[in-house]
């Protein structure tokens, strides 16, 4: 990458006139120029500068405007000329602008793939169904499904236009709900991740156990579910993760491998970063690959522990919460430096509505170009659902300690670390010391039956149901 012909013109000049072709490897997007009108990431193909053609394979953002966003595709590939310079801020490190004035500025080479288009067109009508909610269905929605926030959809339309909404979204609106979200630690929700691949593939699993199918066809079913999901999604480390990890699977079943979940992981990031070196460096990769990992490591300890204390439901998801964010709470902090503390609390409180929520948005995603009034309804009911998370979100996000500060850096997120392996291990001993004196006499094994609220309470609902069942009978 250092001797790419791009990276050099970068460091030679701070501002190039270059002209590239590339590949758009993301749909366009609100750009947050003010000079342009969206942008795009792509991979570039080649480079001219001064009249010199030679090849690149730079990561390049691109800003452009007018007619420039409509040509620029999903899967597309195009010629674009303008100033080349370093980045300011996001994840590709170069940025061309398109020059604005020009109307050629922007030329399409190679149209997308087909199966691009067909994912363009579902995109138009799941969008144009969301279009007749309110401003937080809009926002969120598109964000619980797709894994792209409603004021940053896509553009559409044809070549010769690039279609928006009818009703612009309130960008004052838009941008509170995000920093809710993102001070109550719920902003994940908004990413697509494994939830969505979960969800479908234990769908279609089940549907090929109810046909009797062959383990290999199921394995086959559910590669090519994950393969259309991800076509489907908002490109993302995410879903690069899950797509990776999913697929591993499914070779493990089609082999008649047993699922093992840190081995799947772990061959996950190996394969990715072989192909891709600069996923090294990606905090949504690494993000997705912690949650996983840690839910895969502690979910079922710590659910253990809590059900002697909470109910199961409870039990289990604050479990899955407090596993991902153990090995998630680092890398956060060398994001910002900061502790999102009421991220727990906010995540259980919206776990009984993710599912449902997800499921109908992704459900008014394949029907809305087929059935625009069933999409509709499909996506109101998910409204519903994110309804209840804006809800929780501005709530827990006007709390005073909602973030507390924290020290930033590799020294911030190793006293992270040390704090929670302090905090553990306080619970841990405090857990044996308990149960230890709880014995009657610590030479016997086991401890000594004394049935609290929740066994009292379950032996009086059973002899009350008992009774009145009896009082029927006769």
């Amino acid at each position: 990458m250092w001797h790419d012909p791009a990276s050099i013109v970068v460091r030679e000049s701070s501002q190039s006139t270059v002209g590239m072709t590339m590949r758009i490897t993301a749909p366009p997007t609100a750009s947050e120029l003010r000079s342009s009108d969206c942008r795009a990431d792509a991979t570039a193909l080649s480079i001219t500068v001064g009249g010199v053609r030679q090849s690149s394979r730079s990561r390049i953002r691109l800003y452009a405007s007018g007619r420039g966003c409509a040509l620029m595709k999903h899967g597309a590939i195009i010629e674009a000329g303008g100033a080349l310079q370093a980045a300011r801020f996001g994840a590709a490190p170069i940025w061309l602008v398109a020059d604005a004035g020009m109307d050629d500025a922007v030329r399409r080479v190679r149209s997308p793939p087909t199966y691009r288009r067909v994912v363009a067109r579902l995109w138009d009508a799941f969008f144009t169904a969301t279009d007749t909610l309110s401003d937080q269905g809009r926002v969120l929605v598109p964000g619980l499904t797709l894994g792209v926030l409603g004021q940053d959809r896509p553009y559409a339309g044809d070549d010769s236009d690039a279609a928006a909404p009818a009703t612009p979204i309130n960008e004052t609106y838009a941008q509170s709900v995000e920093d809710d979200f993102r001070r109550s630690g719920i902003m994940h929700l908004m990413a697509v991740s494994g939830g969505h691949f979960m969800l479908i593939a234990d769908m279609i699993r089940r549907l090929c156990a109810r046909m009797m199918l062959p383990r290999r066809l199921t394995a086959v079913c559910v590669a090519g579910a994950y393969a259309a999901l991800s076509a489907l999604m908002y490109p993302s480390d995410s879903v690069l993760r899950a797509l990776v990890m999913g697929l591993i699977g499914a070779l493990a079943m089609a082999v008649g491998r047993r699922g093992q979940s840190v081995s799947a992981l772990s061959w996950t990031v190996i394969i990715v970063v072989l192909i891709d070196p600069t996923m090294a460096r990606s905090f949504g990769f690494a993000l997705s690959c912690a949650a996983v990992l840690g839910i895969v490591l502690f979910a079922r300890p710590v659910e253990a522990w809590l059900s002697g204390l909470l109910p199961g439901f409870v039990a289990a998801a604050l479990s899955m919460t407090l596993a991902a964010q153990s090995l998630t709470m680092p890398i956060q902090v060398l994001m910002e430096p900061e502790l999102p503390l009421a991220s727990v609390p906010a995540n259980l409180l919206v776990a009984p509505v993710v599912g449902f929520a997800t499921v109908a948005g992704l459900a008014a995603l394949m029907v809305s170009w087929v059935s625009p009034h069933c999409g509709v309804a499909l996506a109101w009911i998910a409204s519903c659902g994110t309804r209840v998370m804006e809800q929780v979100a501005a709530w827990i996000a006007g709390g005073r300690y909602a973030l507390v500060p924290w020290a930033g850096g590799v020294a911030g997120a190793l006293l992270v670390l040390v704090v929670q392996i302090v905090v553990v291990g306080l619970i841990v001993g405090m857990t044996r010391l308990i149960v230890a004196r709880r014995r009657e006499d610590p030479r016997l094994p086991g401890m000594a039956f004394r049935p609290g609220w929740r066994s009292r309470f379950a032996v009086w609902r059973a002899d009350t149901e008992r009774m009145v069942r009896n009082a029927f009978d006769q």
